[in-house]
């Protein structure tokens, strides 16, 4: 996504030591529409937050920490069992908030920090 007055900010940077902070992301369907569907936006977003981190040489396996928030908690249960598809041990540290409201009516977002060491 390019930085315009809607984003201004950037989805991915990489800090010096390999240290990558993620834009908060949303569950994006293939139109560009918001997956809402508490069956499947939970694994969406987790593959769009793998696709950002795939174009800096990065997997999901790298993810350390996540902040995930909710417009209502009990997507909890369905965002674990998301967590527990996609990510292997160590898992990664998490916070999950509910929230009023998020971007485009989502249901959910989730920011990370990945880290990988440089040269690895």
């Amino acid at each position: 996504m390019y930085e315009t007055s809607l984003h201004p900010y950037s989805e991915i940077r990489i800090a010096e030591g390999g240290t990558a902070y993620v834009s908060g992301v949303l569950p994006y369907k293939e139109d560009g529409s918001i997956d809402r569907d508490f069956e499947t936006a939970p694994q969406r977003i987790l593959d769009v937050l793998g696709q950002r981190l795939e174009g800096q040489g990065m997997s999901l396996q790298d993810v350390i920490k996540t902040t995930v928030f909710v417009t209502d908690i009990s997507w909890r249960d369905a965002m674990n069992e998301a967590y527990l598809a996609t990510f292997t041990s160590p898992m990664p540290t998490r916070t999950i908030v509910e929230v009023r409201a998020l971007p485009q009516n989502s249901p959910v977002e989730i920011e990370a920090i990945a880290w990988k060491k440089e040269n690895s």
